[in-house]
């Protein structure tokens, strides 16, 4: 049971996204301010929301699967990094799309093996 200041932010970050008009932002970052609280239901469902107002925001699935792997929902969080993967090409900046890439690969590595195995990811390492 979350006490009562976690209560107070909850109900704050849900004012606050119901009192501005509805945008794929303002449901992000409540489904942040819901994640670092681990609140994971309320976070999962701005994030859901946010994603159907802007439906091709890698950085949200990204989030989304951050809070589905919080939840133990591993199968549904490696099908929102999956997502993440296939909207990469969409970045024009080739940096953050290799980064995001690879720690994108890890967080599945970790869901599947319970291991980053970013060696893997990075050296291109075999064993």
């Amino acid at each position: 049971m979350a006490n009562p200041e976690q209560e107070k932010s909850s109900r704050y970050a849900v004012d606050q996204s119901q009192n501005s008009p509805a945008s794929a932002v303002s449901f992000s970052q409540a489904g942040w301010k819901f994640y670092l609280q681990k609140d994971y239901i309320n976070a999962e469902e701005n994030f859901r929301k946010a994603l159907s107002l802007q439906d091709n925001d890698l950085d949200t699935y990204y989030a989304l699967g951050l809070v589905l792997k919080a939840a133990n929902k591993g199968d549904e969080a490696i099908a929102m990094f999956e997502k993440v993967l296939s909207l990469l090409d969409s970045l024009e900046n080739q940096q953050r799309a290799s980064m995001l890439k690879h720690i994108t690969h890890a967080q599945i590595n970790q869901i599947k093996s319970g291991k980053w195995n970013m060696e893997k990811e990075i050296w291109q390492k075999t064993n």
